[in-house]
């Protein structure tokens, strides 16, 4: 999937890695978030925490009407409340993809993929 939109100075165009990387890199400046977790953690049979670098494996993009639907996969520390680092991450998911990749966005969804008990 891509992001193409037409300017007078040219064409635009943002692959899903750059949307998912835009969207992982924001998810973990939220407070709480340790890493992105494996999308394909039911394939994979483990659970790791994601470089930077695979930030993408921990987010799924779908597009429909326009409207960018964003499914991340993370791992929270152990003390922090789920529903308002949540609430953080959809906020600031948000508002990153619409100012850096200009993406119009419809649903964040946030799967708590595992809790690390580490300092």
């Amino acid at each position: 999937m891509v992001y193409n939109k037409h300017t007078r100075e040219g064409k635009i165009v943002v692959n899903e890695n750059a949307i998912a990387q835009i969207a992982g890199g924001a998810a973990m400046e939220c407070y709480g978030v340790v890493g992105m977790a494996s999308k394909r953690v039911i394939f994979d049979g483990f659970q790791e925490i994601l470089g930077q670098e695979n930030f993408s494996r921990g987010v799924e993009i779908t597009e429909e009407n326009g409207l960018y639907h964003i499914k991340l996969h993370v791992i929270l520390a152990y003390s922090v409340k789920a529903t308002i680092a949540a609430e953080q991450m959809k906020r600031k998911v948000r508002y990153e993809l619409e100012k850096s990749a200009n993406l119009k966005v419809g649903n964040i969804e946030i799967c708590i993929e595992g809790i690390s008990y580490e300092g």
